[in-house]
């Protein structure tokens, strides 16, 4: 078993006591030893934990005031050449546990494991990462006691199976995350009573954030029900695929209970949604973020071999009908995924006028067919109307079915598009200007910075390849049936 620490970027108050430092220091002789605590920890967040292991002997000030740092995140698992967990001397330090363990090493694991947590008081974070096996309930117990939890991430972790451990005690317990987020749902949905795991073990999680990645459910499961005992939920993610001999995902179906209250929802992610879903009429008038959109990512569809998933993808009308649902005045962001139709006119124009405050777009917009030219110019012109607008993101020149495999556009053509963009926003607050972009067998955005003087008008275009957004891929897959359904 090992343990490796790194560096993050959540600033942590110093446990030891340096010696103050005077503020009326000049300017001319500031340094490491002499600046504010807190500028001091905002350099320190900015450290790689290489550089901060140099910079932690240089003085006993600063030795005290990157441990935090540095042994803020704990991964622990098991490799060739013996056990060690974290010593004692670091434990109140770490505040994020990353997990990932082989299915031999689970029996001496949880040994040490249900041992080592009661001393990690500053924990708020566990994340299961690809673990081969899953946590016996009794270990899944002591982790739920933590007095500080506040997030939990399980990345395609398998809930365990019954055992003396009732969901029962699981229910009563008095969690309060922040953040749960789900990365695998197939086996989520995978147990018997499937209503009682949603419905119960979930009833605890008082969440802000909630994301759910993997498999849609089946019929049986109701997510209206789930969202019903969740009324601080600030923000929620769905990106569930959908398998061909499934129904229709519906998140609120016609005629459902009208007791839900989503009233502190802010941002909501769907994939593939249903036109005929309640959910967009009783979206709360203060949304700040709407994701309607596809997972596993459409242009990729044929590139990766899967699952038999369905992609519905919505057509130009339909979308329509579900941004007509309800005023949106001050939304910030929106992404939209759709088939044109003969309503496109109409659908960007609905985006224009709707939305006016809008500072970030994305729209991946798909052809009727393979011979249809992508209205660009006139697409462009319409959104230009957003003065607000930050950044854009368009993907119109996809191919109505997805290709074998990933396209490389020229560059020299992304960049004339770029301009016709920067152009027709000459007058305007936008900032940044995206085309979909291959990296050898993957996607991201490529993406067009404008320089603008004081008055908003455009002085400079250009292309920054070592920006991050080259290293943000946004391909994704779609999760893998891990048993042949």
């Amino acid at each position: 078993m090992s343990f490796d620490t790194s560096c993050g970027y959540e600033l942590e108050p110093a446990p030891a006591k340096p010696s103050p430092t005077p503020s009326t220091t000049p300017a001319s002789r500031l340094n490491l030893e002499n600046i504010d605590d807190d500028v001091l920890y905002l350099i320190l967040a900015k450290i790689p934990p290489f550089g901060l292991r140099g910079t932690s002997m240089v003085s006993h000030r600063l030795r005290y005031a990157c441990l935090p740092v540095m042994f803020r995140v704990c991964w622990l698992g098991f490799i060739r050449g013996g056990e060690i967990f974290p010593p004692p001397t670091i434990r109140p330090y770490i505040r994020v546990v990353n997990l990932r363990w082989a299915s031999t090493y689970v029996p001496r694991f949880c040994v040490e494991f249900d041992s080592l947590l009661p001393h990690l008081h500053a924990l708020h974070t566990i994340s299961f990462k690809r673990c081969d096996e899953p946590l016996p309930w009794n270990s899944l117990k002591v982790l739920f006691s933590m007095p500080a939890l506040q997030n939990l991430e399980m990345d395609f972790l398998q809930w365990p199976p019954e055992s003396p451990f009732d969901i029962e005690d699981l229910s009563s317990m008095q969690l309060s995350l922040r953040k749960f987020d789900y990365d695998g749902c197939h086996s989520f949905w995978s147990r018997p009573d499937t209503d009682d795991l949603v419905l119960r073990e979930i009833r605890w999680i008082s969440n802000h954030p909630l994301t759910l990645y993997g498999f849609c459910p089946g019929p049986e499961v109701s997510l209206l029900s789930l969202l019903a005992v969740m009324p601080s939920m600030t923000s929620l993610t769905l990106k569930l695929a959908q398998k061909i001999n499934q129904p229709p995902l519906l998140l609120w179906p016609r005629g459902s209970r009208r007791d839900v209250n989503i009233s502190n929802l802010r941002d909501l992610v769907v994939s593939y949604p249903h036109p005929d879903d309640e959910i967009f009429s009783h979206l709360p008038s203060e949304l700040r973020g709407i994701s309607i959109r596809d997972s596993p990512r459409y242009y990729i569809t044929n590139v990766y071999i899967t699952t038999s998933n369905r992609t519905p993808l919505l057509s130009g009308t339909d979308l329509l009908r579900i941004l007509n649902t309800r005023t949106f005045a001050t939304l910030e962001r929106l992404e939209i995924v759709y088939r044109a139709d003969s309503n496109d006119p109409q659908m960007i124009e609905c985006v224009v006028g709707m939305f006016p405050q809008l500072q970030f777009l994305e729209i991946h917009r798909y052809p009727s067919h393979d011979n249809e030219r992508p209205p660009m110019n006139e697409i462009v012109t319409t959104l230009s109307r957003l003065k607000t607008l930050r950044v854009l993101r368009l993907n119109l020149h996809s191919p109505h079915h997805p290709p074998w495999k990933v396209r490389t556009e020229n560059s020299d053509v992304l960049e004339k598009r770029a301009q016709i963009v920067a152009d027709a926003f000459r007058l305007s607050q936008l900032r940044e200007i995206a085309f979909i972009q291959s990296n050898h067998h993957e996607n991201y955005w490529a993406t067009w910075y404008i320089d603008r003087d004081a008055r908003g008008c455009m002085i400079n275009l250009f292309y920054e390849d070592k920006s991050s957004h080259s290293l943000e891929f946004i391909d994704e897959i779609g999760p893998l049936n891990l048993r042949g359904e």
